[in-house]
């Protein structure tokens, strides 16, 4: 192996372009070497970085039992990446990773004969069931109740998420506002 030791290299051609190696080539930087960037860094898969969250602006009014319903998060706050996706309301995965995705949802108008209500995130290939309430741990039908989450979850590149709602039984009677204090969903990848 062959030892190049510089301070600086220097273009010889007037574009400022100095290029190492050539397509196909694997430029190996070893553990440890620290990268100092003053301009521009690109190559550095920074695509994959990427962080979201968006509010329901449609409320849904008398939700649907035994059955998956969607959420539907049509006003982004933000998407850096433009990885969500506000008419399907998916995110989905820029590259493989870990992501951090956390959901907020008021229900209004609870039914106490229904068996539960679930939060579920719902990937490609899983479904995550998270955050189940039974109601009849009450004497009466409840007003108001928030359900969150908050999940660290691995997604392969190009996998989607978005969370729905789930009620088993009862009547078909609870309402999720609008509003960004009614529900919101967010993430970010993280690893």
């Amino acid at each position: 192996m062959s030892v190049i030791e510089v301070n600086k290299l220097t273009p010889l051609a007037s574009n400022g372009t100095v290029t190492m190696g050539d397509s196909g080539d694997t430029i190996s930087i070893p553990s440890g070497v620290t990268i100092a960037n003053a301009g521009t860094a690109t190559g550095f898969n920074l695509a994959a970085s990427c962080s979201f969250a968006a509010y329901m602006n449609t409320a849904i009014t008398n939700a649907s039992i035994n059955s998956l319903v969607s959420l539907p998060f049509d006003t982004e706050v933000f998407d850096l990446g433009n990885n969500y996706n506000n008419s399907t309301f998916t995110f989905t995965a820029p590259a493989a990773g870990y992501y951090l995705f956390n959901t907020h949802v008021r229900l209004n108008t609870n039914d106490r004969s229904m068996d539960y209500i679930m939060l579920r995130l719902v990937t490609n290939d899983l479904t995550y069931e998270r955050n189940i309430w039974d109601p009849n741990a009450f004497y009466n039908d409840v007003t108001y109740w928030s359900m969150n989450t908050t999940d660290l979850i691995y997604l392969p590149s190009g996998n989607t998420i978005s969370p729905k709602y789930y009620q088993g039984g009862g009547n078909a009677m609870v309402d999720i506002p609008s509003g960004a204090s009614g529900a919101r969903f967010s993430g970010m990848r993280v690893a």
